[in-house]
């Protein structure tokens, strides 16, 4: 469902489960795409799909289609903040800490890690993370600064 608040205040919520991130990424495509330099855009919507598909992988335990996540834009001048909101499990502080991607030699990816890029691909593509949570309710900001060239 679909609100749209202002202009630059619009909010969309998505069953937590993995089939239904195309949906969000047709979203952004309609309402974020045409405020975003191409380059950044790309980069925010990874940093999004990202942080959705953890909530319903490691939040969820692999999804609950009884509850949404709920994505809120607000886009202000030459930026956008992006509020992520569920009510899955809360992510540990110290991932949070160490939102980085980890060390490896891309000579040899057959030595790649599994996992733990998550948060770090969240971080590297956005200019401030915060993250809160309590009552149940998990919400992660993503602020993005909309200038015009990498």
């Amino acid at each position: 469902m679909i609100e749209r608040a202002t202009r630059s205040d619009l909010r969309i919520a998505i069953p937590a489960e993995h089939h239904h991130v195309p949906a969000l990424v047709a979203w952004l495509d309609r309402e974020l795409a045409p405020h975003c330099p191409q380059w950044r855009y790309f980069q925010v919507r990874a940093a999004i799909v990202e942080a959705v598909n953890n909530v319903v992988s490691h939040g969820l335990d692999g999804g609950a289609p009884d509850q949404q996540i709920e994505l809120g834009l607000r886009i202000a001048g030459r930026s956008v903040a992006i509020d992520l909101e569920d009510r899955g499990r809360p992510i540990p502080s110290d991932k949070l800490d160490s939102a980085r991607l980890p060390d490896f030699d891309p000579d040899h990816i057959d030595h790649l890690p599994e996992s733990g890029f998550g948060l770090g691909i969240i971080a590297a593509a956005v200019d401030r993370l915060t993250y809160r949570s309590g009552s149940g309710r998990n919400c992660l900001t993503l602020t993005v600064a909309l200038e015009d060239a990498p």
